[in-house]
């Protein structure tokens, strides 16, 4: 949710047209039947007729009852009672029965208006406690005229639909993307594939355990620092940055809000620096999460709770190495050795013992480290635009709800918030 509320509360003089409103002078509660409610036991992976709940997704399953989907008060506003998320809702659905909380738009407020209005509303979360209590105590600013709420819903239904084109693409471009990992990992560029105990691999490819290519021409595989050489109050606000599993992401490091050390401690840990073409590896968590060391983070540091894979051998590329442990195979065989049934691990005996499968050839190797950094070309492309969509989304929120921008006089087309 947007904090618009503090801006709101800063405004002397509300222009001509504009009041500030509890929260429920918008909406009203409404009532479902509980026997029309679904518990999540029931939920299906397909149906007929989408679930909305209070999860962060906004379909969170399925059911074919018929005898449970609403469709004569609609369109609804969802407020998740626990996780605030809030949801739009104008389609025959049924809903969730844990921590929904139905709402609908008064008479005289348009309902995209009053989902705007709500969502530009900040409610500081208190964990799984319940949130309607806060929520329903909140103020926001109101627009009298109709006409001006749904030329104001109208721009933000608009940068909305904007974001989700940008979504869908990389929904399709992602799933492309395994698509393609397993398609290249088990038939190769040929088209061919030959049966081994690790399951189908491309015909004519190495198998080679990690262990064994880091320990060719002095690579190797180390732990990183122990928590012990590394605590919270050496981090500061310029320095070295450190690389812990959190800024791992499908094989790329993140650099947003990454912790950084001094120099002094950077040289107490020049053991741990990273090369590029290094590979860091999550130790516990989330089994198999790692990234590719690039130019860029060549000399930043390998934080606790990584293990750091150094490869220089001439037989196959790391960036390739790195590729190929986001396959299926790779993955499934970290998880079926990892260590631990609470916290699951890996250890650097099982890292080693790793099977690594590849072509012989560089240049194969080659294509196919081109063929996947022009996929994650694209999917970077578009994060960037849906990035950019949603900030303009949260500042266009902002200024249209507390009234610094002003519509009412513009021409805008508002048939798609007609209701």
């Amino acid at each position: 949710m947007i904090n618009a509320e503090n801006n709101i509360n800063n405004l002397e003089t509300l222009p001509q047209g504009w009041e500030r409103r509890n929260s429920l002078e918008l909406v009203e509660s409404v009532r479902i039947d509980r026997n029309k409610q679904v518990p999540k036991s029931e939920y299906q992976l397909a149906g007929e007729f989408p679930i909305v709940d209070q999860g962060q997704s906004f379909v969170a399953g399925w059911t074919n009852h018929e005898n449970r989907v609403i469709c004569d008060v609609l369109p609804l506003i969802i407020f998740g009672d626990h996780t605030r998320c809030l949801k739009f809702v104008d389609m025959p659905f049924a809903l969730g029965a844990d921590g929904t909380k139905p709402l609908r738009a008064r008479d005289g407020v348009n309902p995209r208006f009053a989902y705007y209005a709500l969502s530009s509303v900040d409610i500081p979360s208190k964990g799984y406690s319940r949130h309607f209590s806060v929520f329903k105590e909140k103020t926001v600013m109101f627009c009298e005229s109709l006409v001006e709420q749904k030329k104001i819903a109208a721009i933000l239904f608009k940068l909305q639909n904007a974001i989700s084109v940008q979504k869908r693409t990389l929904d399709t471009l992602r799933e492309l993307k395994k698509s393609t990992l397993q398609k290249i990992f088990t038939e190769g560029l040929h088209g061919k594939s030959q049966s081994t105990d690790l399951g189908k691999i491309p015909a004519g490819w190495a198998v080679f355990s990690l262990g064994d290519l880091c320990d060719e021409n002095g690579g190797g595989i180390q732990t990183g620092p122990f928590g012990s050489q590394l605590h919270a109050s050496d981090y500061e606000l310029e320095g070295t940055p450190v690389v812990n599993p959190t800024h791992m992401n499908e094989n790329e490091i993140i650099h947003k809000d990454i912790p950084k050390i001094g120099s002094r401690n950077a040289n107490r840990l020049s053991r741990h620096a990273l090369e590029a073409g290094d590979i860091l590896f999550a130790r516990r968590g989330e089994i198999g999460r790692h990234a590719f060391v690039s130019e860029r983070e060549s000399g930043w540091i390998c934080g606790t709770g990584c293990f750091l894979v150094r490869m220089k051998t001439e037989r196959v590329f790391s960036e390739y190495t790195s590729r190929f442990l986001y396959s299926s195979m790779a993955q499934e065989w970290l998880v079926a050795h990892a260590s631990g049934t609470i916290m699951p691990n890996l250890n650097t005996k099982i890292l080693r013992a790793c099977p690594v499968v590849f072509p012989e050839s560089p240049a194969e190797q080659k294509k196919i480290i081109s063929i996947f950094q022009t996929l994650d070309k694209k999917i970077g492309v578009h994060e960037r635009k849906r990035d950019t969509l949603n900030e303009l989304f949260r500042s266009t929120l902002n200024q249209l709800m507390t009234a610094k921008i002003r519509v009412n006089n513009l021409k805008i087309d508002i048939s798609e918030v007609e209701e």
